[in-house]
């Protein structure tokens, strides 16, 4: 059982791609008949210095200016490509729900700013009482899941069905996702429609406060909802036996899981397709311990938990992952010392002249290892990661995948870390994942990312395992030295007794 309790969408990244203007309202226009949305506010382009009248969101952002719904950011600055916080959304729920509803609330901003929204929303039954134990998480980045899910408490005549969306068209989002019932509302109300032709929502990206003036526009104005039609199409998946199956999107997530892919590949070897268990069931196997026996015996520990007698290489791969994902919890533990600060001992990142990351011998991490075992710093670091969180099970990325790497090892496959930049809402950050060679071909496996989102769906959707980087389009980048992260983890070399040292020294 996972050791923490889920936030569910109040973790979640949110973004969109809208490119539609709303145009401003007159003063005599009322936007419903029902409701009092009149402007209140004049706007022109003198309004915000960072947006112009030729930017795409010009008119989405004068629209909810004028009607009291968003305001600027910092003074004469509207920061249109911010982000929208947790607490924001709360914020906006509450004022298109007292003027929709004829409440008057002045929201009078007190210590912190946003608690006079969150005492109106609960109180208004729009938000769950429980939402007052995240205190200063609420200033945190929204999830599009969260954004929709919030405003669907707004009363049911702001929600009038005018699009034809079926259950399990929406490409990434399954119908039996927890956030399904309130996303396909929004699609069918028109309120969202997807990023693409296909639909697609896009869950984890973030959003910016531009973007999100063109959503509230859509809210509290039906005339600039937009129409989508969606059904349940089909996709064919291959498998690297050279078999081909053609499914309906709704049964694509099992698929994925049992080891088919989106698109064929041929290997070297000849195997047709890039179906990742049959590549794993036919690689020879090298088992490799670390040396290390804390580690070892841990390893052997979980593997008699997690394996069977009959289980094939594919299975104990898949088990794995599933144990990292299932038991540990992205976050810094700072039980242990040596892993307060990963990147002063990492072995493979530090900065070259040039500004460029590069692995090897300029490090700290490299020096420091050197000096101490005086060889294969890069193993060493990735041991003690593993070991950290074996122990504690919390960890970053450099714990994940150095807990994996030597798991993979274990079991005989040629597996190792390797450091870039992975894709979180429209921004990237540093990131250590694992590769597996496969047969000459390199696989993404990164179980730190894909507990995290499983933390957001409640379900393992294996978008991240046994991927090239290819399949994985711009979700990384920057993974220009694989060459000499594969050069720079070797084998382990070095006992117990040794690591017993580098643990012990003063840091």
């Amino acid at each position: 059982m996972k050791r923490k309790q889920r936030c569910g969408a109040f973790l979640m990244v949110l973004g969109m791609l809208l490119t539609t203007l709303i145009p401003a309202v007159s003063a005599e226009e009322r936007i419903y008949d029902v409701g009092p949305f009149y402007p209140v506010s004049d706007y022109d382009e003198a309004t915000f210095w960072d947006v112009n009248e030729g930017d795409w969101f010009y008119g989405n952002v004068g629209y909810v200016y004028q009607l009291g719904l968003m305001r600027g950011k910092y003074d004469g600055q509207f920061d249109p490509s911010g982000t929208i916080t947790m607490a924001e959304t709360i914020a906006l729920l509450a004022r298109i729900h007292s003027i929709y509803t004829g409440n008057g609330d002045s929201f009078e901003q007190g210590s912190p700013w946003y608690q006079v929204y969150v005492d109106y929303c609960i109180g208004n039954g729009l938000i769950p009482e429980f939402v007052l134990d995240y205190g200063e998480t609420l200033n945190t980045p929204a999830a599009r899941n969260f954004f929709v899910m919030a405003f669907d408490e707004l009363p049911d005549e702001m929600w009038e069905e005018q699009n034809s969306v079926e259950d399990g068209a929406i490409p990434d989002v399954p119908a039996d996702d927890i956030y399904a019932p309130y996303i396909y509302r929004a699609y069918r109300a028109g309120i969202v429609t997807g990023s693409d032709a296909q639909g697609t929502f896009y869950p984890t990206s973030s959003i910016s406060r531009a973007e999100a003036a063109a959503v509230i526009g859509r809210i509290v104005n039906p005339s600039q909802r937009k129409s989508v039609t969606l059904t349940v199409g089909e996709i064919t998946l291959y498998a690297a036996n050279g078999e081909t199956v053609t499914i309906p999107m709704t049964e694509k997530r099992e698929y994925l899981k049992n080891g088919w892919k989106e698109t064929p590949y041929t290997a070297s070897s000849g195997a047709v397709g890039s179906s990742v268990d049959w590549l794993l069931d036919n690689a020879p196997l090298d088992p490799a311990v670390t040396g290390y026996t804390p580690l070892d015996d841990r390893i052997g520990e979980i593997f008699d938990h997690i394996f069977t007698d009959d289980m094939t290489t594919s299975g104990k791969v898949r088990a794995c992952y599933d144990y990292l994902i299932q038991n540990c919890v992205y976050g810094s533990s700072g039980q242990i010392e040596p892993y307060i600060n990963l990147y002063l001992y990492n072995p493979y990142y530090y900065l070259d002249d040039a500004g460029n990351y590069q692995p090897g011998e300029g490090s700290f991490g490299w020096i420091f290892f050197d000096a101490a075992l005086e060889t294969n710093s890069a193993e060493a670091y990735c041991v003690m990661q593993a070991a950290d969180l074996l122990d504690n099970y919390i960890g970053v990325c450099d714990n994940y995948s150095s807990a994996f790497a030597v798991m993979m090892r274990r079991i005989g496959l040629p597996c190792f870390p390797v450091y870039g930049n992975a894709k979180g809402g429209n921004s990237y950050s540093a990131h250590m994942l694992t590769l597996l060679t496969l047969d000459g071909v390199d696989y993404v496996f990164d179980p730190q990312i894909e507990d995290v989102i499983a933390d957001q769906y409640g379900y393992c959707s294996y978008m991240r395992y046994g991927k090239t980087f290819a399949e994985l389009g711009d979700r990384y980048v920057g993974y220009d030295l694989v060459e000499e992260c594969r050069r720079a983890f070797g084998g382990f070399v070095y006992d117990s007794e040794k690591m017993d040292y580098v643990l012990s020294l003063e840091r």
